[in-house]
């Protein structure tokens, strides 16, 4: 009885083709769908994958349409001061977790003197959360904006996005004119 124990275990539990692990009986290469061999079996059964397609595609429209792209919408903002400050408390502290640097040159300024922003550029679709310090003058912000989404040299303005768009002045400190989650535009100055 020990003697039938230990040859039935050095039996190797392995397809010697395609090394899945198969009872005694099922590890041979013909006695289940083995991967390995090039047989005619895997033929029919691409051909009842394809049918099965087509009988959902026939009765399940959406089964056969790709899933459909995620539109972002703009948020509306809260119209109460109070909603409104805090609608921004919280999209600050979103943003934090994702912000890269808006400056290159400066990845570590202290949480309380970075400036959350939403940024994109006119003529892209693209929208960046970045930061920046508060005291950075609105010019540099916009040179820094302006490399990092390749646009050519020449004349841009920076926007802030609202109900009543406000084109920021280049020699202030851009903390002093945008607030935690505002989102700026990037545009051709006109």
């Amino acid at each position: 009885m020990t003697t039938a124990v230990a040859s039935a275990s050095t039996v190797s539990p392995t397809c010697a083709q395609c090394s899945g692990f198969y009872c005694a009986e099922h590890r041979h290469p013909d006695s289940h769908r083995c991967s390995g061999l090039a047989t005619k079996a895997s033929a029919p059964a691409t051909s009842k994958q394809d049918a099965a397609k087509a009988l959902l595609a026939k009765n399940f429209t959406s089964a056969s349409k790709p899933p459909a792209k995620s539109t972002t919408k703009t948020k509306k903002l809260p119209t109460d001061p109070i909603k409104l400050a805090q609608y921004r408390k919280v999209e600050a502290m979103k943003m934090r977790h994702k912000a890269k640097p808006g400056d290159p040159r400066d990845t570590s300024a202290p949480l309380e003197k970075r400036l959350h922003i939403y940024v994109r550029a006119a003529d892209q679709t693209e929208t960046k959360t970045l930061w920046v310090r508060k005291t950075m003058s609105t010019g540099r912000a916009l040179d820094c904006f302006a490399t990092l989404f390749s646009l050519s040299s020449g004349p841009h303005q920076l926007t802030l996005e609202g109900e009543e768009p406000t084109i920021l002045r280049n020699d202030l400190p851009i903390g002093e004119q945008v607030q935690d989650a505002s989102t700026l535009l990037i545009s051709p100055r006109s």
